[in-house]
């Protein structure tokens, strides 16, 4: 037994033992698993571990229960037919509005992919080993900073990688790549804030790496504003934002009039916090962030993002041809009332009614 398995909990490792017996076609599509008394004693292990494990695998999809009888699930039922798994942040708040075109692009074609949740590194890794052994052949990563790279170089067989929206690693692996024009995101956001007028402009982020989506978007956006000989006003740093911190920031001199971020959920604060100094949106303060999450729309935020719907697109026929590309999607602008530039209200408009 690995050290990877020894750490799992008993009825983990053998729903894997199980689901690699299904996968070699040990039993075969509408046949009955054995009793669960029967596969505790052939496993050597108790009743109840055994029922957990059968009750995932149902979950999965891979088995289906008829009463008190278990049966193995038809190919068009199981998830795993098509060997696909997803490793995405899944938590809606945070995550650009691309999982959920995704799952029912793949949905459509009877491809129903294990989610992998890619904010807890070690056991990304892993899932991916297990799955990789088990016969899950392609999976489509939107591989940002937390994705553990590292690890791909051990996986065997390796598998088909396509990853999606970011690719923040300076080791380049074989796979295809269909990612956002981040510089493109930057220069967006700058070319708002000097639309409106201002030329005290603050960038708000985190630490920024060679190729991270953080500072691709601070090339984009240094590039329009040296052009512009408008000089930054302001870089601030920071794993998390604070109401306090924020408050502070607007209240120094002199101020700010305008903030981008590449990560719009990072502008709440700044709402919150001009609310609580006097500072008015955006006659005084104008934002403009990216990623169009959940919270641009509930704020009211102008966000730059990534077209859902094409990079989906390309995913699938990536899926499909088997071929090897490489993509860099341009942004688009959602306007709304944190940034007046009203030369793209037609273009939310036209978004709005396209979506």
């Amino acid at each position: 037994m690995s050290k990877t398995s020894r750490s799992m909990p008993k009825y983990e490792q053998l729903a894997t033992t199980l689901r690699a017996d299904l996968l070699a076609g040990r039993w075969q599509s509408g046949e009955q698993l054995p009793a669960e008394r029967q596969l505790a004693e052939e496993y050597g292990m108790s009743h109840m571990t055994v029922n957990k494990a059968v009750a995932s695998l149902v979950a999965k999809g891979m088995l289906r229960r008829r009463g008190r009888a278990t049966y193995i699930a038809p190919p068009e039922d199981d998830r795993f037919s098509r060997g696909v798994g997803a490793v995405f942040d899944l938590d809606p708040m945070r995550s650009p509005q691309l999982l959920r075109p995704l799952l029912t692009a793949l949905s459509r074609e009877r491809r129903l992919p294990l989610l992998i949740d890619i904010l807890d590194p070690r056991r990304v890794g892993q899932q991916l080993r297990e799955l990789c052994l088990e016969g899950v052949t392609t999976f489509l990563v939107d591989a940002f900073s937390y994705f553990p790279f590292e690890m791909l170089g051990e996986l065997s067989p390796y598998p088909r990688m396509i990853f999606l929206h970011r690719y923040e690693s300076h080791q380049r692996y074989p796979g295809t790549r269909i990612l956002l024009d981040y510089r493109e995101v930057g220069r967006m956001a700058a070319r708002c804030v000097l639309e409106a007028g201002r030329l005290r402009p603050a960038i708000i982020g985190f630490e920024r790496q060679p190729l991270w989506t953080s500072q691709l978007f601070y090339e984009g956006a240094m590039e329009v504003l040296d052009a512009a000989g408008v000089a930054l006003h302001a870089e601030w740093l920071t794993v998390q934002l604070e109401d306090d911190s924020c408050v502070r920031f607007l209240r120094q001199r002199p101020r700010v009039d305008s903030i981008i971020t590449v990560n719009d959920f990072r502008l709440v604060p700044f709402v919150q916090a001009a609310a609580k100094t006097g500072v008015r949106i955006p006659e005084d303060l104008v934002l403009v962030g990216a990623g169009n999450t959940s919270h641009a729309e509930a704020w009211d935020l102008t966000s730059i993002c990534l077209q859902p719907e094409t990079m989906v697109e390309r995913a699938m026929d990536a899926l499909d041809s088997g071929m090897e590309v490489d993509e860099l999607l341009p942004p688009i602008l959602i306007a709304r009332a944190s940034c007046p530039w009203t030369n793209h209200k037609k273009e939310r408009s036209d978004h709005n009614e396209s979506t």
